[in-house]
């Protein structure tokens, strides 16, 4: 029995949707998550480890995107059928070669094939493969991933922290501490260079094998003893020799004057 969740922020196409998989595809797919927000989506896909399939709507609200969420999927274990009330984004998940998308309203035969196709793809070993595909088709169409928060396990549970509150990051072995703005700290079980991979590259730069800056947060840079940049609340890191040249020309070329 295939483990499922919905990502929609319409309770109506919620029930729709749901109603539909309970009388059709009840001997296939167990739903067991109704979300309507990214946020209370990632929640439940990290507590739950059993959940194979996700339909997702493309146009949440407050002008938030499903692309979002694709942070936050494993490339090994998920499978993704696009929601859509527009033609445009249907063009959107053809382009990513998505397993399939459903145009709303929801019909029973168009569900039960694209719940056949994601049911065959997650037995195969090309669901990896699938995924892979469209997280780099989102990035090369510059489709909208502006989920601007961190999820970060903290005790029992999620803490959503914005990227613009997280002043930089220092590796820990196989854990990586979280350090903020405000003075909180946040110590996860995630190796440095996943969160090198899952923070935006135009905003966060590591410039060292064990921190990775916020680059919004620095105050000052100097070359001439040791290559050390000032953040904000009086940090000061090393940057190692080897990405000097290339941190001085990332820094530049967003128009700082906190050169020495």
């Amino acid at each position: 029995m295939i483990k499922a969740i919905i990502v929609e922020d319409e309770p109506t196409a919620q029930d729709v949707l749901s109603e539909l998989i309970s009388t059709y595809l009840k001997d296939k797919i167990e739903l067991v998550g109704v979300c309507f927000t990214i946020e209370h989506s990632v929640e439940l896909l990290a507590k739950r480890n059993d959940i194979q399939l996700v339909f997702l709507d493309i146009q949440l609200g407050e002008g938030s995107s499903g692309f979002e969420l694709f942070k936050y999927l494993s490339h090994k274990k998920h499978a993704v059928i696009f929601t859509t009330a527009f033609e445009k984004h249907a063009i959107q998940a053809l382009k990513l070669n998505a397993i399939d998308y459903l145009l709303k309203p929801i019909h029973f035969p168009d569900l039960i094939i694209a719940c056949n196709k994601a049911i065959e793809t997650i037995k195969s070993e090309a669901n990896s493969l699938y995924l892979e595909t469209i997280y780099r088709e989102i990035k090369n169409h510059n489709l909208d991933l502006k989920f601007n928060k961190l999820a970060v396990l903290n005790g029992e549970e999620y803490s959503f922290i914005p990227f613009s509150r997280i002043n930089y990051l220092e590796g820990d072995g196989n854990y990586t501490k979280i350090f903020t703005l405000d003075g909180e700290k946040f110590h996860t079980p995630r190796t440095l260079k996943t969160y090198e991979e899952i923070l935006p590259k135009e905003l966060f730069y590591r410039i060292h094998k064990s921190h990775l800056i916020n680059l919004n947060c620095i105050e000052k840079y100097n070359r001439n003893d040791g290559n050390h940049v000032f953040l904000q609340n009086n940090i000061c890191l090393s940057v190692s020799k080897r990405k000097a040249e290339d941190f001085l020309r990332v820094i530049q070329s967003g128009g700082t004057d906190t050169l020495e």
